[in-house]
This record gives structure tokens, C-alpha cells and sequence, in this order.
């Protein structure tokens, strides 16, 4: 392993440990994409770190190797759950099926982990579990105002959750959520046993991660940055679970972060549903999610993608060309599509992330509303997955504006208001 001030470098598989790793895509390199900085901040110097996946030929899991410092990255972390446009009607579907599957109601201990700004939590308030809640954003606990749920400040590890039950006087939890988080840790390990040993005997770790077959299918690689340092299947998840005990029981498939699975697990073997678990592994394999060759004609697209949109581009006068959303995956859809260096701004609902520059190339990121002042103005909607939501804003906006949607599994699409 190397490393530096800010970050280091590992050299075997996050799951099992292996050092047969094949780098199957290669992603810009980026100083952290969620690192939005006022024009004075220190961090404006910072380097680019190595956004590559790789692939481990013993398991089949898929990772980012280069790691960035986690005070780094979550810090000042300004992304909130509450921010999604798609993420409280998810939520609501997901309380749903926990409380049909596991019949949760004010006796449960219910632990979320990485809880951001609780969110989630809230949705289940409504069944009056005791709700409690872990996340290390310093943020996130100076701005808690919501009394339904417990809320304790750190990263999941044996130490924190050890002193979140002193802290709270709950030895054990009946469920322990973790959503979108558990790809974020590198000591997978760590955080796994930590979660186990704080599970009831009878209890339930449910979690949610990207799956590594909505991104084969459907291109969905601006999801790959510092942040998301593991690509999950079922494949290598079935026996890194075993290793600690924990057997699957029920897998479905979800929409969010470009396409997901949520794992809902159990302690008890003789619950392990077999047949579901190969039928995903099967599907995985014949979708060929770990054949190299697939990875190839993935980044094919990609380049022909970025030559189709840069040549439309170079009509464009860049004091014109805006890129609609600064969220994470539309600064990585840039970098990947190689438009980045041609927008004047950014553009972006969100009031925390305007008035600042983005990472990399130091775009400021403005407010929507500058188009109304604009001639003809050029969007790439970089949200593209939200822009059947976005275009009608920007007509509204300026009826002038001429947009495209960088779809990274559809193609470029150019759009002209009629």
C-alpha cells in the first residue's frame, strides 16, 4: 500500500483480499467531485486522484484502488438526502417493504448507518420504531433538528458503534440499515463486523449499493468516483457476507444511483435463499459483468460519445455553453465525455452548491436563473437522467435555449424547443 497526505493506494481486493486485479475501465482523474470550494480555499491546489475500476479475477468484485483520505471527502460534505428529487418516494417504497418483510413496529431498535440528514429515519418514524442514526458528517449533526431519531456523530466501526449504544443504552438492534453507504467504506471488513456484532441474534442487516449489472447494461459509469469505491454483485457479495455470518434472504432490484440491489440479510442459515442468489449470479455472468471484453466496448461508446457531442460543440461561442447540474455524476459525466473545459458555468438548484467552483477546472456553479439574461444559450444537461424534470425548467427559463442530453446509455440526444 501507498499513500500520501491525502490519500494512499491499495494492492489486493476489498472483499477477499486477493492481488490478482485487472484495471478493466479507465475515468479521468479528479480532485473529489463533491469538493465544491469558494475561490480562497486551500484546497483549490489540491491534485487529481486516480478514478480507474478494477476487477478482481478471484471474486469478481470491482473497486476503485486509489483512495482518498475520508476527512477529505466527507469533511465539509454538502450532498443531503433531502436534496433528491427521487429519494423520499423511494424512501416511502422502502419503510414499505421492511415493514412487510420484517413486520418492524415500537419494539424494534432500528440503526441507520450513514444516515446523512436522516431522511430516511424520518420515513420510518411513522411505524414508532426507536430509530437511531450514525454518520461523520460534522455537518449533519450541527444542522440535526428532527427529535424522531438519535443521532450520534462518527464512522461505522466497533469503537463507535460501542460507544453509540453506551451513549444511547441499546445493546443490540433488531435491524441495522446501511443505503449507499456501503460502498463508500474501504475497510469493508471493519465496518461488516462492527455491524454484525451489533445485530440481535434474530436481527436484519438490510443494504443498498450499486449494482454492477444496471452499470454493464446500461453505461452508467459517471457513477465511478472517490466516493464509491466498490461496484457490487452477488457474485463476490454471497461469500463476503458468509465470512461474517450474515446469509442472504431476499434481493430485489431498485432504480436509484442508475440502478441498485437492496440485500436484505439474516443470521440464520437455514433462511439463505439459494435459488434467488444463483439466479442473479447466473444473470450476472451471462451478462457478461466479468468478461474484460465487455469493459472494452464500454469504453468504445463512451469515446464515440464524446466525439459526437465536442464536434456540435465547436459551433458554440463558450460564453454560452452551460452544463445543467453540479450534483457528482454530472461533474464525472463531463470529465468522461471531455466537455468540461468548454462550459462558462455550471448550473444548479441547489443554493449550497452556488456561488462556488467546481473541482478540476474551477467552473463557477451559478443559479438556473442567469439563462433568462442569455441569447440563445446552449445546455448540456449534465443530470441527464433527471432531464425529462430539468428541461421543462430551463424552457420555463428561456424558451431559447438549446439543449443536449449527454446520455451515457442512450447516446447524445439534441433537443429544440418547437
Amino acid at each position: 500500500m501507498t499513500q500520501n497526505i491525502y490519500s494512499y493506494k491499495r494492492n489486493n481486493c476489498r472483499l477477499c483480499s486477493s492481488n490478482e486485479l485487472l484495471k478493466v475501465l479507465d475515468v479521468p482523474a479528479s480532485q473529489p467531485v463533491d469538493g465544491f470550494r469558494p475561490h480562497s480555499h486551500k484546497y483549490l491546489n489540491l491534485p487529481r486522484f486516480e478514478m480507474d475500476l478494477y476487477m478482481c479475477k478471484r471474486c469478481g468484485h470491482h473497486q476503485l484502488l486509489d483512495i482518498v483520505k475520508p476527512d477529505l471527502l466527507y469533511g465539509s460534505y454538502i450532498y443531503t438526502s433531502s436534496s433528491s428529487p427521487d429519494l423520499k418516494l423511494h424512501f416511502k417504497k422502502y419503510g414499505e417493504y421492511l415493514k412487510d418483510k420484517l413486520k418492524i413496529d415500537d419494539s424494534k431498535n432500528i440503526l441507520d448507518v450513514g444516515c446523512n440528514d436522516g431522511l430516511f429515519l424520518k420515513t420510518l418514524s411513522k411505524y414508532s420504531c426507536n430509530l437511531y442514526g450514525i454518520d461523520p458528517a460534522p455537518n449533519i449533526k450541527d444542522n440535526l433538528k428532527d427529535a424522531s431519531y438519535k443521532l450520534f456523530s462518527g464512522y461505522c466501526n466497533h469503537e463507535n458503534l460501542n460507544s453509540l449504544s453506551d451513549k444511547f443504552q441499546v445493546k443490540s438492534f433488531d435491524l441495522i440499515t446501511a443505503n449507499n453507504v456501503f460502498a463508500h467504506a474501504d475497510n469493508l471488513e471493519e465496518m461488516l463486523s462492527s455491524i454484525v456484532n451489533k445485530l440481535s441474534d434474530d436481527g436484519n442487516f438490510c443494504f443498498e449499493v450499486s449494482y454492477i449489472l444496471d452499470m454493464v447494461e446500461s453505461n452508467v459509469i459517471d457513477y465511478i468516483y472517490h466516493e464509491h469505491l466498490s461496484y457490487h454483485g452477488i457474485k463476490s457479495l454471497k461469500p463476503f457476507l458468509k465470512r461474517f455470518g450474515l446469509f442472504i434472504y431476499d434481493i430485489e432490484r431498485i432504480n436509484t444511483k442508475g440502478g441498485s440491489i437492496r440485500v436484505l440479510c439474516t443470521k440464520n442459515e437455514t433462511e439463505e435463499n439459494t435459488e434467488l442468489i444463483n439466479q442473479f449470479i447466473n444473470l450476472e455472468v451471462n451478462k457478461k459483468c466479468y468478461d474484460p471484453s465487455k469493459y472494452e466496448s464500454i469504453s468504445l461508446n463512451i469515446s464515440q460519445f464524446s466525439k459526437k457531442l465536442n464536434d456540435y460543440l465547436t459551433k458554440f461561442d463558450n460564453n454560452h455553453i452551460f452544463s445543467y447540474g453540479a450534483a457528482p455524476t454530472s461533474i464525472v459525466n463531463s470529465l468522461l465525455l471531455n466537455y468540461d473545459k468548454k462550459l462558462n458555468a455550471y448550473l444548479d438548484d441547489n443554493p449550497i452548491r452556488q456561488n462556488n467552483l467546481t473541482p478540476n477546472n474551477f467552473i463557477p456553479v451559478l443559479s438556473p436563473s442567469i439563462l433568462s439574461n442569455i441569447d440563445k444559450p446552449l445546455v448540456i444537461v449534465g443530470a441527464w437522467r433527471f432531464s425529462e424534470i430539468i428541461i421543462p425548467k430551463i424552457l420555463n427559463i428561456n424558451d431559447k435555449t438549446e439543449i443536449i442530453i449527454p446520455s451515457l446509455s442512450e447516446g447524445v440526444k439534441f433537443y429544440k424547443n418547437k
